[in-house]
């Protein structure tokens, strides 16, 4: 009986120890870009953020989806507390094509940047580190763009002839209709 009972103990205890060394669940979360303009730039950001409960390694993937003609983007990462940063990597969603980043990762924080202006698609930001206990970190993916000044319209020949010929007929009418005054 007490050999039955000494079993299960240690296949629980060694059932414990393996889950022990198992980091947090992985995420893969959408994260939605906002859009604003002002000042002649068009900007878009988001944020993101992870709580991490159990000590390991993690894998945290980050969707968004990108403007057209964003020049500028800028993603950023910080540790909350607790947390390792190994690693940032770009790839289009649904293709795994890896995009160059210009990027500096260090144990606290990450910047990096794309080496190219990219085109509208879905990416993924992935990013992988070894945390502690009831860590946390949190991070902003922003993009801004230069809008291009609008010159002011200017009229063409035919509308120019077309203004010039409305206002003749306005003032031919408005002679006709006044009285002859001798």
């Amino acid at each position: 009986m007490n050999h039955k009972i000494l079993t299960t103990t240690l296949s629980a205890a060694a059932l414990s120890l393996g889950m022990m060394g198992s980091a947090h669940a992985d995420q893969t979360l959408f994260v939605p870009l906002t859009l604003a303009t002002g000042n002649g730039t068009l900007a878009q950001t988001g944020s993101f953020s992870d709580a991490i409960a159990n000590a390991g390694s993690f894998t945290d993937d980050y969707i968004f989806a990108n403007a057209p003609s964003f020049s500028l983007d800028t993603y950023t990462a910080t540790v909350g507390s607790g947390v390792t940063f190994l690693s940032v990597t770009l790839s289009v969603s649904g293709t795994g094509t890896p995009i160059a980043l210009n990027s500096t990762v260090t144990a606290s924080s990450i910047t990096a940047s794309p080496a190219a202006v990219l085109p509208s698609a879905l990416y993924v930001l992935e990013i992988k580190g070894i945390a502690a206990a009831a860590s946390s970190y949190s991070g902003k993916i922003s993009s801004t763009a230069t809008a291009a000044p609008i010159p002011a319209p200017v009229p063409e020949p035919a509308s120019w002839a077309l203004m010039l010929a409305g206002l003749g007929l306005t003032g031919f009418v408005a002679r006709r209709r006044r009285p002859a005054q001798r």
